[in-house]
């Protein structure tokens, strides 16, 4: 029977894969409702709100959730001080609108999308308390009402002609609910403790954080832009779908995995022996788990991009097989920014992670009229490059964990892996002329079949140590 933990770590995938599923189907039915031009509009005016949104969480959760011995007054301090400061940036933000633009359309977007800046920080307060608590069912209700609710207003307004309206109302609309669902059944209650001494605490342990993620959110958006103006909106198009391929599974499996990573992490940030086998072992599971995924999506995007979104969408399977790949490469090194924060030395990495996401927005500019697209795919190559060797180092200098220690716990993956892709590329040689969805259905099985024999031949105890990782108290 599953103990405690391993049905934390289910409620954790229960929460993120609902929302990737809601996520694909209602991209899917706005990229069929809406033009390019409707669907373009309404994701720059949310980026915006929720970029800021974001970056105010990272300034405030992971903080709470790190703390050893946190009071009353931390959640107080963080609600009435994070709230303050999110609805002067909204507002700041909505007059920044006004003056920029002269479209009443895109300035009433505006002003829907800056309500994810209070909502969003307001509402992972209660989110840290959660995770802390583990209370990752709760989390999971949470995340259903508001994505579910979120998604029937806004395929509703879409179908009956609201357009750029429909996507910001849905994400606005899961947030206010989230909140709400959280305020009603948490054991959290806000107080009036506001102490601008604990504030202050939470935000210098959470800059580096919110830094690093803007830092990654400027390249994301960037990125778009910077193709927009250099190779057109067709490159934005093509490399927009291939960025939402690659996220929308990434996000539910990574944020699921550093949602409870992190609180177990922080628990043993005073015992460094077990820390440092807490996350090779982690790692280890992880990489295991998550390394094929993306290898495997790598294989089957030029048979399956065209088979789900048509033809006009083949030029995004380069981008998608690289984007994977860079994820891939990534898992690997999934868990270092997170036990960096556990330890209070997530500093270490933050200048290697800003010149990458630069160096990656340079990429775009020289070699965006070149490569067209192609050159926002190959900006996340280089970010990776710059980015991964800085990781290594900051995990020896904050965990004590050598590189060739790190090679030995992700190599296993790293081989099975590779034989899966010569596998796979055998059978294409061969039978590349089936249906696409029967090829796509052949590369998964024999693809999965590889990498679990290979694996098996490398580790032969996965099987018992996947048990311990899940039952494990």
């Amino acid at each position: 029977m599953l103990n405690h933990r391993a049905w934390k770590l289910m409620w954790v995938f229960v929460e993120k894969f609902s929302i990737v599923l809601i996520s694909v189907f209602t991209f899917f039915i706005y990229a069929k409702l809406l033009g390019p031009g409707e669907l373009g509009l309404a994701l720059f005016a949310l980026s915006i709100g929720q970029g800021i949104g974001v970056i105010y969480v990272a300034f405030l959760e992971d903080p709470l959730v790190r703390q050893n011995d946190v009071q009353a007054a931390h959640f107080d301090s963080a609600f009435w001080g994070g709230l303050v400061v999110s609805l002067v940036t909204a507002a700041a933000v909505m007059i920044g609108s006004l003056f920029a633009s002269d479209d009443v359309r895109f300035q009433w977007l505006m002003f829907i999308s800056v309500l994810h800046i209070p909502l969003l920080t307001t509402g992972h307060i209660y989110v840290a308390d959660l995770r802390r608590k583990g209370k990752f069912k709760s989390l999971a209700k949470r995340t259903m009402g508001g994505k579910l609710i979120g998604a029937a207003v806004g395929l509703t307004l879409a179908w009956t002609g609201y357009g750029s309206f429909a996507i910001i109302v849905q994400s606005v609309i899961m947030a206010l609910v989230s909140l709400v669902i959280m305020m009603r059944t948490s054991e959290l209650h806000i107080g009036s403790q506001f102490r601008m001494s604990v504030f202050r605490e939470l935000l210098s342990v959470g800059w580096p954080l919110a830094l690093r993620g803007a830092s990654w959110d400027a390249m994301n958006r960037g990125i778009a832009i910077i193709l927009g103006l250099t190779a057109g909106s067709a490159a934005v198009g093509v490399y927009g779908l291939a960025r939402r391929m690659i996220d929308m599974p990434r996000s539910a499996i990574y944020g699921g995995l550093l949602s409870y990573a992190l609180p177990a992490f922080s628990r043993n940030q005073h015992d460094l022996p077990n820390l440092q086998k807490m996350f090779c072992f982690t790692t280890l599971t992880t990489c295991f788990i998550v390394l094929p995924m993306f290898v495997g999506l790598a294989l089957v995007a030029p048979y399956l991009i065209p088979t789900l979104f048509g033809e006009e969408w083949r030029p995004a399977a380069p981008l998608i097989q690289i984007l994977a790949l860079v994820a891939a490469v990534g898992n690997t090194l999934i868990y270092v920014p997170t036990a960096l924060t556990a330890v209070a030395k997530n500093k270490l990495t933050l200048p290697s992670e800003l010149i990458a996401a630069g160096s990656a927005l340079v990429f775009t500019a020289v070699m965006g009229a070149e490569m067209g697209a192609l050159a926002g795919a190959c900006a996340f190559i280089v970010h990776t490059l710059i980015a991964s060797p800085a990781k290594v180092i900051g995990l020896k200098k904050a965990l004590h964990i050598e590189p060739s220690e790190w090679l030995r716990t992700v190599y296993k993956s790293i081989v099975a892996a590779t034989c899966m892709v010569g596998a796979v590329y055998a059978f294409v040689t061969y039978y590349s002329t089936l249906h696409p969805a029967l090829l796509s259905a052949t590369i998964i099985a024999i693809g999965m079949v590889t990498y679990l024999t290979m694996y098996t031949l490398l580790h032969k105890t996965w099987v018992s140590d996947l048990k311990a990782f899940l039952m494990k108290s």
